[in-house]
């Protein structure tokens, strides 16, 4: 058992994964499509509580409030239930995002909108002078 791990070969010789709610381990744990036994912290806002809830509901994470600690087999029992059920099969998210959201971006784009000779500075917000490629995304792609 390691109390932080910041290389993946660790998670990824895991059978179980046994950790808060925190948005990247639990993207890196599916990702790696492992067993993952979710205690979100309590405080001091909701966030955790609710992302182990959503995740739960997609079948990816089994949750244990604090308040079950009691008694210890409670906690027990779910991590010995996790590791007889294996490893993940099927993971019900799309991990491709970047991939996705450029491909939006470009289906907003209209050809006939782009100025000549212009040329994208990034994913940026405009600044007064910069001409933008489409009104739709005036807040995220510019020309100069």
């Amino acid at each position: 058992m390691l109390r932080y791990v910041t290389n993946w070969a660790f998670m990824n010789a895991a059978d179980l994964v046994v950790t808060m709610a925190g948005y990247g381990t639990l993207l890196d744990a599916i990702r790696l499509r492992k067993r993952i036994l979710v205690i979100p912290r309590e405080g001091p806002s909701a966030e955790q509580r609710l992302r182990a809830e959503a995740f739960s509901r997609l079948g990816l994470v089994q949750v244990i409030r604090p308040e079950q600690f009691s008694p210890a087999s409670d906690l027990a029992k779910a991590i010995l239930d996790n590791l007889d059920a294996g490893p993940l099969t099927s993971v019900p998210l799309s991990m491709d995002g970047l991939t996705q959201a450029i491909h939006h971006m470009r289906s907003l784009l209209q050809p006939d909108t782009v100025q000549p000779r212009s040329r994208a500075v990034g994913i940026t917000r405009c600044r007064r002078g910069d001409e933008a490629d489409s009104s739709r995304l005036s807040s995220i792609i510019c020309f100069r």
